[in-house]
């Protein structure tokens, strides 16, 4: 499911130069790429586990932060 943001000029801007310079199809690849890098969290949480099969129950929110 789609999810809509909203972001400032400059972070749309950040968000673009990234994408080209990563070559990445999506803001979501771009997005993705920054939170594993900040967060460094091991690729199994990245879909690393594909016969895994997540709910949407699972999904973390921010209050579960």
């Amino acid at each position: 499911m789609a999810t809509t943001i909203a972001v400032s000029d400059t972070t749309k801007q950040l968000l673009d130069r990234l994408k080209k310079e990563e070559a990445l199809d999506s803001f979501d690849a771009v997005i993705l790429d920054l939170a594993k890098e900040r967060i460094k969290s091991p690729p199994s949480m990245f879909g690393a586990v594909p016969s895994l099969k997540w709910k949407s129950q699972d999904r973390m929110v921010l209050k579960d932060v």
